[in-house]
């Protein structure tokens, strides 16, 4: 059967990195030596390189659960053992500042693709060593990087209300895929990580807390991503 993410078991490394936005997936690779395009379908945009000497791949899997998790198995399916998200997120912590970095430690999950996987009482976490490197490796290039709990929600206009609740719970962020990574690498055990960027508050989007082109944050992945992509290719 012909793979939706238009690859090929010789096209997928050991480890690999995925982004919501395809066109995120450009500025991803090009940290990497020889960065090429590899493939393009629907919402799945691949490129290619290497960093420091190991190949890797870099893939968007668009917007939502249903379609990252159509991406995130495919890629296992295909020999990814070791599979990193650097996207972004909203965040619930007062005192954020717009391109802070986020750990999730453990994820809410409010999204329908991982219900229809699991039971509701399955949790989603991340590989915990792999986890570890990347915190360390974060770090040494900004202090500010944090860690905790986070939501993946199908809503992405879920109200005010909604928004404030998660935070009375001590949830950090909100995103609408690292659930689903976080239980397809349990099933599989396959290492995962998210790696999150605030990009505002969702709380305070009526008043124009929302950006994820901005400045900060474009600052804030170039210091991080090279520390992300070592940390993770480090890990044998």
């Amino acid at each position: 059967m012909e793979k939706l993410i238009g690859l090929t078991q010789k096209d997928v490394t050991k480890t690999v990195f995925i982004c919501g936005d395809p066109k995120r997936v450009k500025e991803i690779a090009s940290f990497l030596d020889t960065p090429e395009a590899v493939a393009e379908n629907r919402e799945y945009n691949s490129w290619r390189g290497a960093f420091k000497g190991q190949r890797t791949l870099v893939i968007s899997h668009g917007i939502g659960a249903s379609g990252a998790g159509i991406c995130i198995q495919e890629l296992i399916d295909l020999g990814a053992r070791t599979i990193v998200r650097i996207g972004t997120a909203g965040t619930f912590l007062d005192d954020s500042l717009r391109g802070d970095v986020f750990l999730p430690t453990g994820t809410l999950r409010l999204d329908g693709t991982t219900r229809q996987l699991v039971e509701p009482e399955y949790p989603a976490v991340p590989d915990f060593e792999l986890l570890s490197a990347i915190h360390s490796a974060v770090r040494m290039v900004d202090p500010r990087v944090k860690f905790g709990l986070s939501v993946t929600s199908d809503l992405f206009y879920a109200g005010e209300e909604k928004f404030k609740n998660f935070k009375k719970q001590n949830i950090d962020a909100v995103d609408m895929e690292t659930s689903i990574l976080f239980v397809l690498g349990s099933l599989n055990k396959v290492r995962t990580a998210s790696v999150l960027f605030f990009d505002g508050n969702p709380i305070k989007w009526s008043s124009g807390d929302y950006d994820p082109r901005s400045t900060q944050l474009k600052d804030s992945m170039f210091r991080a991503i090279p520390a992300v992509l070592g940390a993770a290719l480090a890990l044998k």
